[in-house]
């Protein structure tokens, strides 16, 4: 037995040398600082030291790599400037009146049929002022909340939006833009698009574009207002002219053009976007153009959309997604559509908050819990829109950032125009500029007999309205350079593994080299384990054999 318990004892003794010439061996051989002076110290003392010190230096790279990892994985970014000079795809450029119904219309108004539904719309609006006034009315506290939303050119285009009713009423093309010249040339009305507004009604975008268009429009090359597009916009306004006016309204009453710049491809927003062009006054816009590029996940939230959902022919944009999407949550509020917020073609169907029951409402006794409900609809508009201004953060809206959105920068300045000295000789240019169709505009039933009269006096006491009823607008590119704001890894990968390795390297002598021979170490003690088990193995099964007695069976 003591011979066993000896045979017992030898593959451990085997095993532990084993282990230690390989641990003796790495330490002599490894490039790791530290680990040749354990294995090369003389004293048990001098071996705990040097091991002591290995073991908080790899502390010490432990932590600082942790940190260079935690800094990796929050994705940190910066911006970056880059400057591109070279030709400039030119903008698309949307105008709208501000005065959407001109000075022309009563005109058109009197030769249309009296069952009209804007002579219905414009009934109601005079019966809303009567019962305003009239406190027995049966609503008439609810009727005097939503009164100056009934007032409004926004509520006669929800009544009667067709193109033979409120439509045909608004600014046509050849009518508002007496005038167009790019470069030099007429402009390419074949490139201006119409869309309708319910508070501006017809507005047009000049160079425009949307997702299915395969054309890319024209290329600015040079600077300067010769380089640019020149427009004459004539207002069809008169002072007797009575319009409606909303003291809450911020563009109530006023006179103008409003010009929107924005990327071709993108829904124009005139109501919150662009500036306004006061009559009288020939204006420079100098754009400059910037390039906003994000980036993705991890680092960011920006997608790469192409196209606007909700069957719009438009380019993504989070601000148009987010507007549509502001739509929907007044919709599932309310039971119908703002005319403040872009309506989607799933949506046109959808009643529109402002749209009632003229025949009703101007009936001598009308329903009441018709109009009760009518009106409960516009005060339910008008809580979800101070809902949406207070915090927009508060509607759930899957509308992320555009990787790449292109921006415009402008200055205006202005001088006024057309002087006195040269009104009547403008005027006479412009009649001549349109020809025959001079005949047949509405700049001609406000103004012909006013300024383009024999009698020089009479001329000069009109040609006021020349002013109040023309401007210009130039617009131009002021530089050559595009303005890329780049968002980029502000930590990228490679820097990552430069610090990994430089911790490592800092403080223990670790190098790509070194961790492979760490690896190698490991498989080499691991492969000496699973020898040892299986020598374990077989000489537990050689001992059993040995211990066994044969037995004789007696038969």
């Amino acid at each position: 037995m003591p011979a066993d318990d000896e045979n017992e004892e030898k593959p451990k003794e085997n095993n532990s040398g084993n282990a230690r010439s390989i641990l003796s061996n790495f330490a002599s051989s490894t490039t790791a600082h530290g680990c040749s002076q354990i294995n090369q110290s003389q004293s048990s003392v001098a071996k705990c030291v040097w091991l002591l010190i290995f073991i908080g230096c790899t502390i010490g790279a432990i932590i600082c790599i942790t940190a260079l990892l935690q800094k990796y994985f929050a994705f940190p970014t910066k911006d970056v400037i880059v400057l591109k000079t070279g030709a400039i795809a030119a903008p698309s450029i949307s105008v709208c009146s501000l005065n959407p119904i001109p000075s022309s219309f009563r005109t058109r108004l009197s030769g249309i049929a009296p069952d009209n539904k804007v002579n219905t719309v414009l009934r109601a609006l005079d019966l809303a002022s009567e019962r305003v006034a009239n406190t027995s009315f049966g609503l008439h506290e609810k009727l005097s909340e939503s009164y100056l939303r009934l007032n409004s050119y926004i509520w006669i285009y929800e009544n009667a939006p067709g193109e033979n009713e409120t439509l045909q009423f608004a600014h046509e093309l050849d009518d508002l833009v007496v005038s167009c010249m790019y470069q030099g040339i007429p402009c390419d009305k074949s490139t201006v698009k119409i869309f309708t507004n319910p508070y501006f009604y017809k507005c047009y975008t000049f160079n425009a574009m949307d997702y299915n268009d395969t054309y890319n429009g024209p290329f600015i090359h040079s600077t300067g207002t010769k380089s640019g597009i020149s427009m004459l916009f004539f207002l069809d306004t008169h002072d007797s002219g009575e319009t409606l006016y909303n003291p809450y309204c911020p563009l109530g009453g006023n006179t103008g053009v409003r010009v929107v710049i924005h990327q071709p491809g993108t829904i124009p927003d005139p109501f919150n976007d662009g500036f306004d062009v006061a009559p009288g006054y020939s204006t420079n816009v100098g754009i400059t153009k910037r390039k906003r590029e994000l980036l993705g996940r991890p680092w960011g939230d920006c997608e790469r959309r192409e196209k606007l959902d909700d069957g719009l022919p438009f380019l993504y944009d989070r601000r148009s997604c987010k507007l549509l999407c502001l739509q929907a949550f007044v919709a599932e509020r309310c039971g119908c559509v703002t005319s403040y917020l872009p309506i989607s073609e799933n949506m046109k169907n959808i009643t529109r908050c402002g749209q009632m029951d003229l025949e009703n409402f101007n009936s001598a006794s009308p329903n009441l819990t018709t109009l009760e409900h009518e009106l409960d609809r516009l005060s339910c508009e008008l809580k979800s829109v101070y809902v949406i201004l207070d915090d927009q953060d508060d509607v759930d809206c899957d509308c992320p950032q555009s990787c790449e959105r292109d921006i415009y920068d402008y200055t205006l300045s202005q001088s006024e125009w057309p002087s006195g000295g040269v009104q009547l000789h403008f005027y006479r240019h412009i009649a001549h500029l349109k020809g025959e169709a001079y005949f047949n505009s509405s700049m001609y039933h406000l103004l012909d007999d006013k300024v383009n009269t024999n009698d020089s006096m009479v001329n000069m006491k009109n040609q006021r309205m020349i002013q109040q009823n023309f401007l210009r607008v130039n617009t131009f590119f002021t530089s050559m350079d595009t303005e890329i704001v780049k968002q980029v890894e502000e930590y990228p990968f490679t820097d990552m593994i430069s610090g990994v390795g430089g911790g490592f390297g800092v403080y223990v002598g670790f190098s790509i080299v070194t961790m492979c021979e760490f690896c190698v170490l490991f498989v080499h003690l691991l492969r000496a384990m699973i020898m040892d088990r299986e020598k374990r193995k077989v000489k537990s099964a050689e001992l059993h054999s040995s211990k066994v007695i044969p037995t004789k069976t007696a038969w």
